[in-house]
């Protein structure tokens, strides 16, 4: 199971996610934390990382203390770069400092390798490639 929190800020997770606004992220933290425990399956948090928006820190230091104490791994998405897009990836350095913050908080977090990059197939540039395309 992953959940995509991309924002440890409720507000700014509604402006990132549309669909956000159905749970708040504690009310979901706490239905995965049971789902895990039942399912005895891990929990992926996936959190997209945007330069300037999500990538501080702060916002590394919030995600943490969201966290602590819950048994999730936390996955660090690296922005696929699509020209129709208006938010620009974290630099690779941002995104291990990001990662520091979590693992030295006592969360588990890694970074996953993009794929799909070569063929515009990432994360959210296909649906953006064909929504151009049908304009």
């Amino acid at each position: 199971m992953a959940y995509s929190l991309h924002s440890p800020d409720e507000n700014m997770r509604k402006r990132l996610i549309a669909y956000s606004r159905l749970l708040s992220i504690e009310r979901a933290l706490s239905l995965l934390e049971e789902y895990q425990t039942n399912a005895r399956r891990i929990v992926s948090i996936e959190y997209l990382m945007l330069e300037g928006i999500n990538d501080s820190p702060e916002h590394a230091r919030k995600l943490a203390k969201l966290l602590y104490g819950r048994p999730f791994l936390v996955n660090l998405l690296p922005l696929n770069p699509a020209s129709q897009s208006p938010f620009m990836p974290s630099i690779p350095e941002k995104i291990r400092q990001f990662k520091q913050i979590l693992q030295e908080s006592g969360i588990n977090a890694t970074i996953r390798k993009p794929r799909g990059l070569d063929i515009e197939a990432a994360c959210g540039q296909l649906r953006l490639k064909t929504l151009d395309e049908a304009s």
